[in-house]
């Protein structure tokens, strides 16, 4: 075991096997140990750049991820499968989400976007102002709206471009803008 001190206090320890620990005796290959407040670490590059942490597993059952900004990407927060080459989750700085996708659409809050027999199905918020959901099947553009915006202003529910049914029963086919 190795000590390094600061002011008579042991700071970086380190134990046979190449462990460190940083305020602690480690009993894992890195240990950091504070006794209150935050315990942040940091890892910093400049722009254009990727960071972030990668975890790899070898042997009978290998898997190689990554938590990284610039993975695919500058500016998101990626969760990247390595192995399979694909990135599982993706954060932005706006707070958007996408699940499947490093390409998050701009108008929308959530992206889900995955393979189900070669269709895919996106989740999403409709316009700027965030109101009204999308289900759309991109395979064949299939595209499924709940509102709180139709052509009156009244709740709507719209299948593709061919069916829309307003709260209080209006029925609009082939047209927006149902009638009574």
């Amino acid at each position: 075991v190795a000590n390094f001190d600061g002011n008579g206090v042991d700071m970086i320890m380190g134990a046979s096997g190449g462990s460190v620990g940083i305020g602690t005796t480690p009993d894992t290959y890195l240990h950091l140990k504070k006794t209150s407040g935050s315990t942040l670490v940091r890892t910093e590059v400049a722009a254009n750049s990727t960071v972030g942490f990668d975890i790899k597993k070898t042997g009978t059952t290998t898997q190689h991820w990554r938590i990284a900004d610039g993975q695919t990407v500058n500016g998101k927060l990626e969760f990247y499968d390595v192995t399979d080459s694909r990135s599982v989750m993706t954060l932005d700085g706006a707070g958007n989400v996408g699940i499947g996708t490093a390409s998050i659409e701009s108008w929308a809050k959530l992206d889900v976007d995955g393979n189900i027999n070669a269709d895919y199905i996106r989740v999403s918020g409709l316009s700027s102002s965030g109101e009204g959901m999308g289900f759309q099947n991109a395979a064949d553009d299939d595209t499924f709206y709940l509102t709180n915006t139709g052509a009156s202003g009244a709740s709507t529910l719209r299948l593709g471009d061919g069916l829309w049914v307003e709260e209080g029963g209006k029925v609009g086919i082939g047209a927006p803008t149902p009638e009574a």
